[in-house]
């Protein structure tokens, strides 16, 4: 489990539990996580939620901040960091510009083959920056882009899914399946958009449909 401060912004803290119940935490310096009030009247809020992924099997857990990751070994709690790189930045539609906030937040997961999936966004203002979808090779830490666009992603079977409202405004879908690495790309069936993200139910390929309905 990832703790933040209470009411403010600092290190994160990974609560790690045994099959006893008993509870270790380690303190990871490098990754702050949180939230804060800035101001009221405008409303301005700074968050930084960063992603856990954990690799059950090997004991390892991953905390992903804007751009850095904290590999932990669950064992020893040993810590080490590693850096990601950024993409650019876009600007917000008119309805996200009444939301003032700034600060970031991550997804992330662990897949097959030492792969972590890694996406989110950075807002500053009235901008945001996708993470993009990323596959963090955990082995070399060379990072692959599957989707510069992506906010976030869906996993369902073998399928890997970029979502997000800053993805191709042509309503592309780029699905990526994570034994083979093989990446397509489908138009989507309208409606394109629901809330902050796409309609996946609505992407053209049977097998993908099964996998993300299933």
């Amino acid at each position: 489990m990832l703790i933040a401060p209470a009411g403010s912004i600092g290190p994160a803290r990974l609560a790690v539990a045994d099959k006893l119940g008993r509870v270790r935490f380690i303190r990871l310096e490098r990754i702050f996580a949180g939230a804060r009030l800035e101001s009221v009247s405008p409303h301005q809020v700074e968050r930084q939620p960063p992603g856990l992924g954990v690799d059950a099997g090997g004991g390892r857990a991953f905390v992903v901040d804007r751009g850095r990751v904290a590999e932990v070994d669950l064992a020893s709690l040993a810590v080490s960091y590693h850096e990601l790189r950024r993409s650019a930045w876009i600007r917000l539609g008119p309805a996200a510009e009444a939301k003032v906030s700034r600060g970031y937040s991550r997804f992330a997961r662990w897949l097959d083959n030492d792969l972590l999936a890694v996406s989110g966004a950075d807002e500053e203002r009235r901008r945001v920056q996708p993470a993009g979808l990323l596959l963090v090779d955990t082995r070399s830490w060379s990072v692959r882009t599957v989707d510069p666009g992506a906010t976030g992603f869906l996993v369902a079977g073998e399928a890997l899914l970029a979502t997000g409202w800053s993805s191709d405004a042509n309503g592309k879908v780029t699905a990526i399946w994570s034994r083979s690495l093989r990446i397509r790309r489908w138009q989507a069936i309208p409606p394109l958009r629901r809330r902050a993200g796409l309609d996946c139910a609505g992407v053209r390929r049977r097998r993908l449909r099964r996998h993300l309905t299933a």
